[in-house]
């Protein structure tokens, strides 16, 4: 039991590590939990997205405030959110916008209330089951979506639990 306990750790780690990002250093600067729920709640009502959705994602991306990350692609990923250098510029462009990538390493819900934009975009545009179109997020190449998807299932069940301990009133996406 003790062997295969420890060889389910390693390969939890290597899998991590398998798809970690290459960080470039930045200073300690979370976002308190009353800040993230504060703004997951104004995006998730703002733009229909469920609420444990949006703190799945931001615990999946787990940014920081002024986190930058470098990706294979050579794109870059800010803020808590993570949100993609290419998405702003396809946010830009589409939308006739100025956004610039300090927008997203700010201690507001900026980040949150473009990642319930992108979600929803993703929701109404493409295709699959409902949690594969949320899981395109992260990524629409289906090894990476795969992936993405278990990680948006263990911690929307966290982040469920979580609100309904603290009382909070969740609705199924149905019912929104």
């Amino acid at each position: 039991m003790k062997n295969k306990l420890i060889i389910l750790i390693i390969l939890i780690a290597c899998n991590h590590t398998l798809y970690a990002k290459e960080f470039i250093p930045y200073k300690e600067n979370r976002m308190s939990i009353e800040k993230k729920l504060s703004c997951s709640i104004a995006a998730s009502v703002k733009f229909n997205v469920p609420i444990d959705v949006l703190l799945a994602i931001s615990s999946i991306e787990n940014g920081n405030i002024d986190t930058i990350s470098k990706n294979n692609n050579n794109t870059y990923d800010y803020g808590v959110m993570q949100i993609n250098s290419d998405y702003i510029k396809d946010l830009n462009n589409k939308y006739n916008l100025n956004l610039k990538y300090q927008d997203f390493l700010q201690d507001d819900c900026f980040s949150f209330e473009v990642a319930a934009f992108k979600i929803k975009e993703h929701i109404k545009n493409d295709s699959g089951d409902l949690l594969t179109r949320i899981a395109m997020y992260h990524s629409k190449t289906y090894k990476f979506n795969e992936i993405y998807k278990q990680k948006l299932i263990y911690y929307c069940k966290y982040w469920s639990d979580y609100l309904n301990d603290k009382g909070y009133k969740l609705y199924l996406f149905s019912e929104i």
